[in-house]
């Protein structure tokens, strides 16, 4: 993360997001957060679910996916 220093990070599933605890500790969690813009670490984070056949079908439909990457979209914009 230091390397590459983004702006913007956007995880992909609960694993990538709880990992980013390893990095520096937040609360977040897919549930309360994904497809919203967070600050964590100095950075613009957005949280996902995966876009995986299985959370398309269990979890998250096309449209909300669609929509959190709309929030990807301003969230570059907005760091711009």
């Amino acid at each position: 993360m230091a390397l590459v220093d983004p702006q913007v990070v956007v995880t992909l599933g609960g694993v990538a997001l709880e990992a980013l605890k390893l990095i520096n500790y937040h609360e977040f969690n897919l549930k309360n957060d994904a497809g919203k813009i967070r600050r964590w670490d100095g950075r613009v984070l957005v949280p996902l679910y995966h876009p995986s056949p299985q959370v398309l079908i269990t979890s998250r439909d096309e449209r909300a996916q669609l929509r959190d990457y709309q929030v990807i979209a301003r969230a570059i914009r907005d760091r711009t």
